[in-house]
């Protein structure tokens, strides 16, 4: 393997970081899972409820892509206010997206 695997864990572990890193700087509360490529966010900190609407505006205002964690309910109304944010993308996205999501916690 030549370090093939302690260059991936590696790798993830700074990408993971940053991810937490721009959340933090968005003011957006984390729950960081140990065995996923993705942070879950409450976005209710930054007087949000809706997930879906939040997921697409970010889309189109921001060009930043999250999950809204009411996609995985049958009944999406009884979902928590959270989205999924994935660190499975290179440094460079995520700095990129640190820098569009910048200002998204003031109220």
């Amino acid at each position: 393997t030549n370090g093939y695997y302690e260059q991936l864990l590696h790798e993830y572990e700074e990408r993971r970081a940053l991810l937490i890193e721009v959340l933090d700087a968005a003011q957006l509360p984390q729950f960081v899972a140990e065995g996923s490529y993705f942070i879950s966010c409450d976005i209710s900190a930054i007087g949000q409820t809706n997930t879906r609407e939040f997921c697409l505006n970010l889309v189109r205002e921001r060009g930043v892509a999250a999950i809204p964690i009411s996609a995985f309910y049958l009944e999406p109304a009884t979902a928590p206010p959270l989205v999924r944010f994935c660190f499975a993308k290179r440094l460079e996205t995520i700095r990129l997206a640190g820098e569009r999501l910048s200002g998204i916690g003031i109220r």
